[in-house]
């Protein structure tokens, strides 16, 4: 998985939002804040979907969160193409393609953000040709196992 997760993940760009997304408040003010600090007031077009999760989820509280929704700091079991794969949504500082930790700022972190077991998330490859993945699990979610301010 190692060595394909980094090639996977540098041929993707521009992902596209799937419609119903829930995220955490705490996560909004975080990732909203990561970007203005990493690009000030204008964020460049590799964050539109990003910003379009942001701006159209719904916001809950952490411990109002469904355990099968990906948060910050999850960790989600996905088939992309017949191949099953277990990925983390973290921070770019914490991002490690060998270690299959994703970018929130990447088109895969930004396409599984608030997305839920069952869901199929897509986003484009460099060629243009869609990418898509469906959520199988989420093994691991941090307000599911009582930490509200990860």
């Amino acid at each position: 998985m190692g060595g394909s997760m980094s090639a996977l993940e540098n041929v993707m760009t521009d992902p596209i939002a799937p419609t119903a997304r829930t995220i955490t408040d705490l996560d909004e003010v975080r990732l909203l804040n990561l970007l203005k600090r990493q690009f000030g007031a204008t964020p460049p077009p590799s964050t539109r979907a990003l910003l379009e999760v942001l701006d159209n989820a719904d916001v809950v509280a952490p411990q109002a969160i469904a355990p099968e929704v990906v948060t910050m700091g999850s960790q989600v079991a996905v088939d992309i193409g017949g191949r099953a794969q277990t990925l983390s949504v973290v921070y770019p500082e914490d991002a490690d393609a060998e270690a299959a930790r994703v970018s929130i700022l990447s088109p895969i972190g930004a396409a599984l953000l608030g997305a839920r077991v069952g869901d199929r998330v897509c986003w484009q490859g460099t060629g243009g040709a869609p990418i898509t993945a469906q959520i199988q699990a989420v093994p691991f979610q941090p307000e599911a196992a009582g930490d509200f301010i990860a």
